[in-house]
């Protein structure tokens, strides 16, 4: 994941990190005039989805405190590379 570069290489990934709770991803903001860095949350404590049968995991970033995904969807990482290109949009 590192070194990816998302819209138009504005945001590029440079570093993810694992913490007991989640796993955290930094992206450096190549178009702001300081340094500039978002990062997004992926929760490693799971909520079993009894009606996906699969598990569930949540997304924290600005503006969207509420983005879940399911371990199945996550198993491809083009859908990884979809999430995070979707929750920079508007950063």
């Amino acid at each position: 994941m590192k070194g990816y570069e998302f819209w138009n290489g504005r945001f590029v990934c440079t570093d993810v990190v694992e913490t007991a709770t989640n796993y955290r991803f930094q992206f450096e903001d190549t178009n702001s005039l300081s340094k500039r860095y978002v990062w997004i949350e992926v929760n490693r404590i799971g909520k079993w989805d009894v009606a996906g049968n699969s598990w569930s995991y949540k997304l924290n970033y600005m503006k969207c405190p509420t983005h879940i995904v399911s371990a199945k969807y996550f198993e491809d990482f083009n859908n990884v590379i979809e999430t995070m290109g979707m929750a920079l949009k508007n950063q």
